[in-house]
């Protein structure tokens, strides 16, 4: 509207704006609601928006209970299988100098 009238400067602009109400009416009822309606599913474009943070697992520090506990079983299995491997390794020595005389 003021570019129409030829307002260029701010001091023409403001006298303007005193003289003249250019305020946009709000829309009335479901206007809004069926334009966005109106899009069929296959033409929407973009990435859909992420997946909201789960704040109750957070406070409630879920995710670091559960992450404790695999690196505890990680511990464990690994602990474990080490103390299989020192076994196997025990018992395959003995196997091989078993037969060996012993020097006294």
């Amino acid at each position: 509207m003021s570019i129409k009238e030829g307002v260029v400067d701010a001091k023409t602009l403001k006298d303007f704006r005193e003289g003249h109400d250019a305020r946009i009416e709000p829309t009335i009822g479901d206007r809004s609601r069926r334009r966005q309606q109106s899009v069929p599913e296959h033409l929407a474009f973009g990435k859909p928006n992420r997946p909201s943070t789960p704040i109750n697992g957070i406070i409630a520090n879920y995710y670091g209970e559960t992450a404790h506990q695999e690196i505890v079983e990680k511990y464990t299995l690994s602990h474990e299988l080490v103390s299989l491997i020192s076994l196997t390794a025990a018992a395959e020595f003995s196997k091989l100098f078993k037969h060996t005389p012993s020097y006294q």
